[in-house]
């Protein structure tokens, strides 16, 4: 309960101070709190996400150390500005209704509550990978790291558990001798699931996206208001929230949705700016801006056009303000990615995308309007009716290329950019959303219109040439259009809608918003599990139940990324992570030696993967327990939309790491899948490789061995899973022995096919582990062993 008394310092009591001490005697300072809500909603996480990013910087993030910060602050802002706490009555905001708003936010939070939140908390996986970024936050309260336990790893044995310079993906090696850990990425909206995380648990964080979302549509209502009028507003707001984008990654862990609202903050302060707001806003309007390039680096693609918008607009009070924060905010991003996100920032320097010329016509325009601002402003005031036209036409002309013609004549996979936006959104909304960008440019775009303008069409633009479909996963592959392209669509949705119902008569002014309504309803009824699938329920259960089984364990070595980042960040457990760049003989010997030298020095071991089970050739690995998931996912696929949601099962199993003299064998068979284990892997192996559709498998040399578990009375079976590679080549001769003693031969021939041999009595009596051997003169591709107990 004592951690939500800062939810009020995080969301509200810095901005309604802010935005009425920065602001003394203008009218929106002045307004009653009922209608500036939004912009002290969004002041505040302004101020909360600096302040926050600080404290990370600087390695004393915490709740506790944050709501003192916010209080300090606040308590500044008094004491200097002594701001007025009550509002007059009259001024300000335009009232407008809040009843639209209000059904549109209920027809979101129910779809959000018929499919739940997404719980992919694995790693390996972007969600998953910020789910752990915001553990790790919330636990260590820095960004950069040592890794103790990592560093406590034996020195020559730590590139076992490393894959690319990483720890996990997602989580980079600044040093791997120093066991420095860097988390990729950009740190704002992890930071968001820490704290949501501390105040109200792991869920909470899960959820923080829907809050994000909440708030972008009342922004998209209250810029659309101040713009275009009620309807407009009511228009953009179910625009924006009945988005299949917004309606998806509004419940998934990922960035999106709070770049969007920061996007959106930016535009709506500009508005207010722009409106006789006064230099704060114009001070708030750059910082929100900020904030998004913090958020999102590819953001980043809006600030020639927020910079164009400064030239272009009229010279009032406050650019200087708004430069100057902006200025502020950037020299923070470069020292953050310089410092803290060095990694990051030479991954994304790596693939940057092509098209240069496009860089170049951008930087080529941007600097052309910051040297003549003037100028070019009142060109583009000039700007008479067949210019004005011809651009527009050039617009419609680049849309109709982009989304037709580009994907039919050229086999460049970025020329899928816009067609997997329009497949998810819907073609009739992204043209009744041109219409509105058309229609603002044709009656000749006003100052406070100009970055949801400008800063629409470049990140269109820029998405829809290139980057956006690097994977070309739907619908994963079309949220870099969520935090700029889809407010703007929305917005401008809102103003067509609008100018159509001003030109029609009365009782005809109903169906522009009829139109409209069909246009949104055809993708949700095309893809309803957009809104309605749930995405792993029942994750987070399953991960915290795999903590519990892994808690009397001083060590767990992870067979797959997914379970080590959660068993690591959210679990809180010791972990290595093995088998990510695949296993070989030489590495699987290696591990067996340092977990026998741990259980040596008396450390518990565990062994956890979601594969089949191991058998080491000095150690054993007695099974522990297992921990069933059964679930559901939406099966992201290449070039289209998945059908729906289908089944998603796991089994964590974990497998308790024993001296070889301690090993039990279990009651029934023993299965050895040579595909996804090198341990007891002796010579004559190949790598693995997929076999057909039955399994994944290796190539023998003509003389192959491998240890295997054995009884101790000698008796048994040996099955073997195994194909000579050919349906139509002749006989291979097997020949099989263990301990040097043949044991049975047989004719290997055709496709995968099963062979068995049996074992005489007293055959490696006494032993747990005996050496199998294989001959055959071509080799075979063997895909498992089945060791099975004589009755």
């Amino acid at each position: 309960m004592i951690a939500f008394a800062a939810v009020p310092l995080l969301l509200l009591v810095p901005g309604v101070l802010l935005v009425r001490a920065a602001a003394r005697g203008t009218p929106p300072a002045r307004a009653p709190l009922r209608r500036a809500w939004l912009q002290a909603v969004v002041a505040s996480m302004a101020v909360s996400s600096w302040a926050g990013l600080l404290l990370l910087e600087c390695g004393a993030f915490g709740l506790g150390a944050l709501s003192l910060a916010l209080a300090a602050f606040s308590i500044a802002l008094l004491l200097v500005f002594r701001p007025p706490l009550r509002g007059r009555r009259g001024g300000g905001e335009r009232a407008g209704g809040a009843l639209p708003l209000a059904l549109v936010a209920a027809a979101f939070l129910l779809a959000c509550a018929a499919g739940g939140v997404s719980e992919h908390v694995f790693g390996g996986w972007d969600s998953g990978e910020y789910v752990g970024m915001g553990a790790l936050f919330a636990d260590r309260g820095r960004i950069v790291y040592r890794d103790e336990f990592f560093a406590s790893v034996p020195e020559d044995s730590r590139d076992l558990f490393t894959q690319e310079g990483r720890r996990y993906m997602g989580f980079n090696l600044l040093s791997l001798p120093g066991a420095v850990v860097s988390p990729k990425f950009m740190h704002v909206y992890p930071m968001w699931l820490a704290l949501a995380s501390r105040i109200a648990g792991p869920r909470a964080a899960l959820a923080a996206n829907i809050l994000f979302s909440l708030l972008s549509i009342a922004l998209c209502w209250r810029i659309a208001l101040r713009l275009y009028g009620r309807a407009a507003a009511a228009v953009s707001a179910a625009v924006m929230a009945l988005s299949p984008l917004l309606l998806w990654f509004g419940r998934m862990q990922c960035a999106e949705p709070l770049a969007a609202l920061f996007f959106l903050g930016c535009v709506y302060f500009w508005v207010l700016w722009r409106q006789g707001g006064g230099p704060s806003r114009a001070g708030l309007s750059a910082a929100c801006a900020g904030m998004m390039f913090l958020v999102k680096f590819d953001a980043l693609i809006v600030l020639p056009a927020l910079l164009l918008a400064l030239a272009l607009a009229g010279r009032i009070r406050g650019v200087r303000v708004f430069a100057l924060a902006l200025a502020a905010a950037l020299v923070h991003l470069a020292v953050h990615l310089a410092w803290w996100d060095r990694p990051y920032l030479k991954a994304v320097s790596d693939n940057l995308p092509g098209g240069p010329w496009a860089f170049a016509a951008a930087g080529a325009l941007l600097a052309l309007a910051l040297i003549a601002g003037r100028r070019v402003r009142a060109a583009c005031l000039a700007l008479g009716v067949l210019p004005r036209l011809a651009v527009a036409l050039f617009l419609l002309a680049a849309f109709v290329f982009l989304l037709y013609v580009r994907p039919a004549v050229s086999a460049s996979p970025e020329a899928e950019n816009l067609p997997g936006l329009a497949m998810i959104a819907g073609d009739g909304i992204l043209w009744w959303a041109l219409a509105g960008a058309l229609v603002a440019w044709l009656r000749g775009l006003r100052d406070d219109e100009l970055p949801l303008w400008l800063a629409g069409l470049a990140a269109g633009a820029f998405f829809s040439l290139t980057l956006a479909g690097e994977r070309h996963l739907y619908p994963w592959s079309a949220r870099r259009f969520l935090p700029v392209v889809v407010p703007a669509a929305a917005v401008f949705a809102g103003l067509f809608t609008a100018s159509l119902r001003r030109l029609l008569p009365r009782p005809w002014a109903l169906l522009p918003g009829a139109g409209l309504a069909l246009l949104l309803a055809l993708p949700l009824a095309r893809f309803p599990y957009l809104a309605a699938a749930r995405d792993y329920p029942g994750a987070l259960a399953f991960v915290g139940r795999l903590g519990e089984a892994t808690r009397p364990y001083d060590v767990l070595v992870c067979e797959q990324v997914r379970l080590a980042v959660p068993l690591d960040f959210l679990c809180r457990r010791n972990v290595l992570l093995f088998k990510e760049d695949g296993q070989t003989p030489e590495a699987c010997a290696r591990v067996e030696a340092l977990v026998a030298r741990w259980l040596d020095e008396g450390r518990r071991v565990a062994y956890v993967t979601s594969g089949p089970a191991i058998h080491g050739a000095r150690i054993g690995f007695a099974r522990a327990g297992t921990v069933p998931l059964r679930s559901s996912a939406v099966p992201l696929v290449r070039r289209g939309m998945p059908a729906g949601p289908a089944p998603f099962s796991m089994d964590g199993a974990v497998l308790e790491a024993v001296p070889l003299e301690r090993w039990e064998p279990p009651a029934g068979d023993l299965v050895f899948e040579i595909g996804f284990n090198s341990f007891g892997l002796g010579e004559g192996f190949g790598g693995p490789r997929r076999f057909g559709r039955r399994g994944v498998g290796r190539w023998t040399a003509p003389e192959a061995s491998l240890i295997i578990p054995w009884f101790e009375d000698g008796a048994g079976r040996i099955e073997f899973a195994l194909s000579t590679g050919s349906p139509s080549g002749g006989p291979v001769p097997v020949e099989v022995a263990v301990e040097g003693e043949t044991v049975g031969r047989f004719e290997a021939a055709g496709l995968l096919r099963d062979y068995a041999v049996a074992v005489p009595p007293g055959t490696g009596a006494g032993m747990r582990r005996v050496r199998l051997r294989i001959n055959a003169p071509r080799g075979v591709f063997l895909d498992k062993v089945r060791i099975a107990r004589l009755p």
